[in-house]
C-alpha cells in the first residue's frame, strides 16, 4: 500500500512540473488565464495518478475472514451472502442471531459463514465476539482482513420534537458502536494489514432538514474514518467510508414506509404536549409527507451499488479512500452544499421547504 501511494504521488509530481514546465507557458501571457490552466494541469495531473495506481484485485481471498455489523436485514445480509459466495470466511454480526434475518443467512450460505451475536452497543458482546473470531482463526489459520460497520438506525423529524433518548440511540448504535467495535478487532487488522469499512452517508456530506440526529452520526463517521486512515497508514491498515446515497427503500428495514411512517408518528407522540400545540397536527402530517415522499420517489429499489462498494473496498487491491454509490441528484446536492455559501443553500432549501408543506397544506402560495 506504501509502496502504492508513493507511486501515486511520483507521478502526479511529475505531471504536474511536466505541464506547469511546459504546457503553461504555451498559453496566453495573461495572468488569469495561466493561474486557470495551472489548476487546470494540476488536477489532469492528479487524476492521471488515481487512474494510473487504481485498478486490481487482492489475489485471492482464501485464508481472508471479515466481519460484518448488522447483517440481520438490508446490506449487511446482502453483503454477508456476497463476500461468503466470493470465498471469504464471513463472520455475520445479528442483533438477534435466533431472527429471521440470521437463519436466513445459515440456510443460505456456505458453512464458512458464522452468525454471531453482536449488539454494538454491548462491550459484553463485543468482547465475546472478538474471542469467538480468534478462536475461529486459530482453528482456521485463517486473518480478519476486513471489519465493515454497517449496522445503522435513523430517527426522523424536527429538532424540537426528538427526545434526547432518541438522539441517544442513534448516537450509541451508529457512532459509539462502530467506535466500539473498530477498536475491539483492531489488532487483528493491524496483523493482517486489512481494512476497516465504515457506513457514512450522503448525509454526512450535507445536512437535511428533519434528518439531524442521523446526519450527525453520519458526519462523525466522516471524521472518525478520516483520522483512522491517517493514523493506520504505517501499519498498512486501509479505512475506507461507503456514502450511499439515496438507496435501499423496501430493501432495508430503516427505509420502509411502513417504518418511516411509524417512526415519525412515534417522535410526534413522545413530542411534549406544548411543542405539538405549537406545531399543530396539520403541519407535522405535512412534515411526514415531506420527508417520506421524496425518499419514496428518489430511492433506488435495489441495492447492488452499495454492494459493489463494499466489495471493493475490500478486493480492491489499492480501494479508494471513499466510495459514493449515488444518483445524479445525491452529487450534485452534495457538490452544491460543498461549493455554495451557506446563505445559498439555506435559501435553497428554505424555499423548497415553503413551497412543499404549502402544497400539502393547501395553502395558496403569493
Amino acid at each position: 500500500m506504501a509502496n502504492l501511494t508513493l507511486k501515486a504521488v511520483a507521478i502526479f509530481l511529475l505531471c504536474s512540473y511536466s505541464s506547469v514546465r511546459f504546457l503553461v507557458p504555451l498559453i496566453s501571457q495573461e495572468l488569469l488565464s495561466r493561474c486557470l490552466g495551472s489548476v487546470i494541469f494540476v488536477v489532469a495531473s492528479y487524476l492521471i495518478a488515481a487512474r494510473v495506481t487504481s485498478g486490481g484485485k487482492i489475489a485471492s481471498t482464501r485464508g481472508k475472514s471479515v466481519l460484518i455489523t448488522g447483517c440481520d436485514t438490508g446490506m449487511g445480509n446482502a453483503l454477508a451472502r456476497r463476500l461468503d459466495g466470493l470465498g471469504f470466511r464471513v463472520f455475520a454480526g445479528c442483533l438477534s442471531e435466533h431472527g429471521e434475518g440470521a437463519a436466513g443467512l445459515r440456510q443460505g450460505c456456505s458453512e464458512k459463514l458464522t452468525v454471531i451475536q453482536l449488539d454494538v452497543t454491548s462491550d459484553k458482546e463485543v468482547k465475546e465476539a472478538v474471542s469467538l473470531v480468534e478462536a475461529t482463526l486459530a482453528k482456521s489459520g485463517d486473518v480478519l482482513w476486513g471489519v465493515v460497520n454497517n449496522a445503522g438506525v435513523a430517527v426522523f423529524g424536527v429538532v424540537e420534537w426528538i427526545s434526547m433518548d432518541a438522539f441517544q440511540k442513534v448516537m450509541d448504535i451508529n457512532v459509539w458502536g462502530m467506535v466500539r467495535v473498530t477498536k475491539a478487532f483492531l489488532p487483528l487488522i493491524r496483523k493482517s494489514k486489512g481494512r476497516i469499512v465504515n457506513m457514512s452517508s450522503v448525509l454526512g456530506r450535507f445536512s437535511s432538514p428533519y434528518c439531524a440526529a442521523y446526519c450527525m452520526t453520519k458526519y462523525a463517521v466522516q471524521s472518525f474514518t478520516d483520522v483512522l486512515r491517517i493514523e493506520m497508514f504505517q501499519w498498512g491498515v486501509k479505512a475506507v467510508i461507503v456514502e450511499p446515497g439515496t438507496f435501499s427503500a423496501g430493501s432495508s428495514a430503516m427505509l420502509k414506509e411502513d417504518t418511516l411512517t411509524s417512526g415519525m408518528d412515534s417522535v410526534w407522540n413522545s413530542t411534549p404536549m406544548e411543542v405539538r400545540q405549537a406545531y399543530g397536527e396539520d403541519h407535522f402530517q405535512s412534515v411526514k409527507t415531506a420527508l417520506i415522499m421524496p425518499i419514496l420517489k428518489t430511492t433506488h429499489s435495489s441495492i447492488v451499488p452499495v454492494i459493489k462498494a463494499y466489495t471493493s473496498a475490500l478486493t480492491d487491491e489499492n480501494p479508494n479512500d471513499r466510495y459514493f454509490p449515488s444518483n445524479v441528484l445525491c452529487k450534485c446536492i452534495a457538490w452544491a452544499n460543498y461549493y455554495l455559501p451557506a446563505a445559498v443553500m439555506d435559501c435553497g432549501l428554505n424555499l423548497y421547504l415553503y413551497l412543499l408543506l404549502a402544497k400539502l397544506q393547501g395553502l395558496k402560495v403569493n
